[in-house]
């Protein structure tokens, strides 16, 4: 994961936007998704990988799975005479439906049970039988659905698996209230009551061992989750009568206040896998915010846009946002897309260091994109990125570097060193406004690789949408 440190080079990056094609404002303005999608709510989200949208509509007078594309287009319905369930009433705060990380499972329930859709195998299987409120979430690391089922009174976490395996139950003599457990890989997050109040606690399937992160938390529910690097928690608890957004990374276990909003109402929190922080405050007719793990850079992303929940979801990267908001008498499905989507296509060869062998990486970090190469070659060694919006295909030779050749017009030059890993890598901030397609390549000096003493990278095409 990347990390950009180096605010002088990022400064200097900026120069791609000399390249590239800018655009309207209106690309980082929210879009709509759906139309005339009935009463009640959309509790719609994202998957991880910020491609795909599902949600609830009435269609025929019955609630009915739909999913839609993230950047729009025709809605796909996915269940006929389901009747999903979306709790206990029209705001009830925490989610009915999920997503997986790649948008093929999604989960939701009705009198039924718990189904869990396959959008690949075009299944919906019922894979648990509870149907008492069981907010069944569905992880694809783990392979498994989570939920919660009346057993002796209390509600407890059930975990099944997405292709429908015999569920287990994990927890006994919860009392009372709700679970809501959330899943993510080996962990599985819960709230139950300690001393009158619900806490967190945390289970891991790979230790088997199972820890309460909080305490003291007040009144209401936590409405805990995992972030999507399943390194954090977030939550909410009250402060003064308030509830507050809190974060709990799981290297130290050591809660941490983010907001100080002093208003009323949940917050529903909802974390990236890039450290950002994503709630709503309903002081503020339930505006969408983003904030960082540290408290700092608290932004407002949505706002004045009336009544209910927006029940914001995100990618892993932070990219989309996806949220519900009034439109005249109905709720509808919004995105609102923070950063370009960027398609990269690698073209022509590497050359032959001396040692080991090249490969493009390419890594993002919240709006940051890095475009690396990775060598075998020692700490230190000399490197270029060179940029431009024209490619040279065949690609011309170098004189005394056979196999080795230029792909790019050289309208951007920047020097780089290579880490102790053997990687040279610049770190490119997309604006939302930027749209265009760009050609880059690395040149690494080498003096052992030939005559020249120069090693090339592969092209590559880099398209922003």
């Amino acid at each position: 994961m990347i990390r950009p440190t180096d605010s002088n080079v990022s400064r200097r990056l900026l120069g791609l936007a000399l390249v590239l094609v800018p655009t309207a404002a209106l690309h980082c303005q929210s879009v709509q998704l759906t139309n005339g999608s009935g009463g009640g709510e959309r509790q719609a989200v994202v998957s991880a990988n910020g491609r795909f949208v599902a949600y609830a509509a009435i269609a025929s007078g019955v609630r009915e799975l739909f999913t839609v594309p993230i950047d729009g287009g025709t809605p796909a319905r996915l269940t006929t005479g389901a009747d999903l369930r979306v709790g206990r009433g029209t705001f009830d705060s925490w989610p009915a439906l999920s997503i997986t990380d790649s948008g093929r499972w999604i989960s939701y329930w009705n009198d039924t049970g718990v189904h869990v859709v396959d959008t690949v195998a075009n299944t919906d299987k019922v894979v648990g039988t509870s149907t008492l409120f069981p907010y069944p979430h569905a992880d694809e690391l783990a392979g498994t659905v989570v939920w919660q089922q009346e057993v002796g009174g209390a509600l407890e976490v059930m975990v099944g698996t997405l292709n429908g395996s015999t569920p287990v139950q994990l927890t006994s003599g919860s009392g009372v209230g709700n679970r809501f457990p959330h899943a993510r890989g080996t962990l599985l997050l819960y709230q139950k009551p300690v001393g009158g109040f619900q806490e967190l606690f945390l289970y891991d399937s790979g230790t088997q061992n199972t820890q309460q992160l909080t305490n003291g938390s007040g009144p209401g529910n936590r409405y805990g989750r995992l972030s999507l690097d399943g390194q954090q928690v977030v939550y909410e608890a009250l402060v003064g009568g308030t509830k507050e957004v809190w974060v709990i990374p799981l290297a130290t276990k050591q809660p941490k206040k983010l907001t100080a909003l002093s208003t009323s109402g949940d917050r529903l929190a909802f974390m990236s896998g890039d450290q950002q922080v994503f709630y709503e405050s309903p002081a503020q007719t339930l505006d969408i915010h983003r904030i960082d793990q540290d408290g700092s850079n608290q932004k407002v992303l949505v706002a004045n846009v009336g009544g209910g929940l927006r029940r914001a979801t995100v990618d892993v990267h932070g990219h989309v946002v996806v949220y519900q908001a009034p439109v005249g008498a109905s709720l509808e499905v919004f995105r609102l897309r923070l950063c370009r989507e960027a398609t990269a296509n690698g073209y022509g060869v590497h050359g032959t260091p001396s040692t080991g062998s090249l490969s493009s990486l390419r890594a993002w970090y919240r709006c940051d994109l890095e475009l690396a190469l990775r060598t075998s070659l020692p700490l230190g060694t000399q490197g270029l990125f060179v940029l431009s919006t024209t490619q040279i295909f065949p690609g011309i030779p170098f004189p005394g570097a056979p196999g080795n050749f230029l792909y790019t017009g050289v309208d951007f030059l920047l020097g780089r060193s290579a880490d102790a890993s053997g990687t040279l890598r610049v770190t490119v901030p997309i604006d939302p406004s930027m749209a265009g397609i760009v050609y880059y390549q690395w040149a690494v000096l080498d003096p052992n690789a030939n005559t020249a003493g120069l090693v090339t990278s592969e092209g590559t095409r880099l398209a922003l949408q």
